[in-house]
């Protein structure tokens, strides 16, 4: 059995909204097992449904836990009622900073699965992980993107492969696998027909993109920074970034000059910007070629107005295609 966290660890999770609104549906191996007791009988009001699974009780649900918003709506999907996940980035935190606290990487430790991206994101993993025990499920979600398109062989590190509807496919083929085998054997035919319909509706949105981009005036978009390019390579557009894969990597005076010049030279009229990050860089850019700004989002977490009014992966993706059709010009 993984260690026990202490009972003011857990209380310290329990002031995250997302912790407390589930606590009802966390393995006792999350808590000790008195404090454990203690706390299920006072946020849940009575006698948990527990099972045993290798002599560990847990109460009903498979517990994972993931470092991104995409990755976190794919396992809900997948999941349904018989998982409780946890995305340790929170609402309006920008992922490419995010940093674990202790009680973050403790509770990765005794998650049943932890499902993370890889790449540019998440580079203290391996530190999380190390003290891991043989029984848990650690899925790489960038494993998706290998051998799949040129692009992605061709830039490994890129971790934003959810943009692409088509590799978010792969990431939900190997996100069902690995809670198949984190879980008990009778769950597995309910993870496959969900991850069925959401391959299904990711499909669905694929072919949307492809549809609706098929005729624009423009073929180059500008970016706050380089997370598009999987998305740029599957429908044959070019990304014209701001700053690199990381938003940290900011451009020099010169870029922006050498930027400005090729926007002028393409006719672009608007500049896409993310919610989460810094607006001055599109501002001062738009202001100098005289475009507009539109909204277009990395997914890579949700603002808290956006988890609020229960957003989700495929609502903003086709705000995305609708800004992006506007952007391109697209007929």
């Amino acid at each position: 059995m993984r260690q026990s966290i202490n009972i003011n660890l857990w209380r310290g999770w329990l002031d995250r909204p997302s912790m407390a609104k589930n606590v009802c549906a966390w393995p006792l191996r999350f808590l000790g097992l008195a404090s454990a007791l203690v706390l299920l009988a006072t946020a849940c009001g009575g006698p948990a449904n527990t099972e045993s699974r290798g002599g560990v009780h847990i109460i009903g649900r498979l517990a994972v836990v993931t470092t991104n918003y995409p990755l976190q709506y794919f396992a809900q999907r997948i999941g349904g009622d018989a998982a409780e996940v946890v995305n340790l980035t929170p609402p309006g935190v920008e992922a490419h900073d995010f940093e674990p606290t202790p009680a973050d990487i403790r509770a990765i430790g005794q998650a049943d699965m932890v499902l993370y991206n890889g790449g540019e994101f998440d580079p203290w993993i391996d530190r999380a992980l190390s003290s891991k025990d043989k029984t848990q499920i650690v899925v790489k979600a960038l494993k998706a993107s290998e051998g799949k398109t040129s692009y992605s062989a061709a830039n490994p590190g890129d971790p934003h492969i959810w943009l692409d509807p088509l590799l978010a496919v792969e990431e939900v083929k190997l996100a069902r696998d690995g809670m198949i085998r984190a879980s008990p054997a009778r769950k597995a035919d309910a993870f496959k027909a969900n991850a069925d319909a959401l391959i299904s509706e990711l499909t669905a949105l694929d072919q949307r993109f492809q549809q609706s981009l098929a005729t624009c005036r423009q073929r180059a978009f500008v970016t706050s920074h380089e997370a598009f390019g999987h998305f740029a390579a599957r429908y044959g557009l070019q990304q014209v970034a701001l700053s690199g894969v990381s938003p940290d990597a900011e451009p020099s005076p010169a870029d922006m000059a050498r930027i400005a010049q090729q926007l002028r030279a393409l006719g672009t009229k608007y500049i896409l910007t993310e919610p989460i990050l810094s607006r001055q860089l599109a501002e001062t850019l738009a202001k100098e070629i005289g475009a507009e700004l539109l909204p277009f989002h990395p997914l890579e977490s949700l603002t808290p107005d956006e988890a609020q009014r229960g957003e989700t992966y495929f609502t903003i993706m086709d705000t995305n295609l609708q800004n992006l059709r506007k952007g391109l010009e697209c007929g």
